[in-house]
């Protein structure tokens, strides 16, 4: 089998750092809503492999990461960039109450 690994910049457009916070936001306080004190986030990242360290993009440096540390000081319990596969496994595994991931 054989996997091209490559940037994904074409879907980059909603990941500016401003839109990751407010979504982040949005799913802290629909959480909240429903009960859960302390909502458990995970933050997907862009690229394959969440970017693997700026090999396949930089999305997770420059946009990702800095949203999920401004919500940390926010006191969101946020977590990430994680690959998208591994999120959603760790989310069905129970680690997070809920996931924030673009979908294009």
């Amino acid at each position: 089998m054989f996997r091209r690994m490559c940037p994904c910049v074409r879907r980059a457009t909603g990941s500016k750092k401003k839109r990751v916070l407010k979504v982040i936001k949005l799913a802290y306080d629909a959480c909240r809503k429903i009960g859960i004190k302390e909502p458990r986030i995970g933050v997907a990242g862009l690229n394959p492999h969440a970017g693997e360290s700026g090999m396949f993009g930089k999305e997770e440096i420059n946009e990702i990461a800095p949203a999920i540390n401004e919500a940390k000081a926010l006191g969101i319990n946020a977590d990430g960039p994680v690959p998208p596969d591994t999120l959603f496994s760790k989310a069905k595994g129970g680690l997070y109450d809920v996931v924030v991931a673009n979908v294009s």
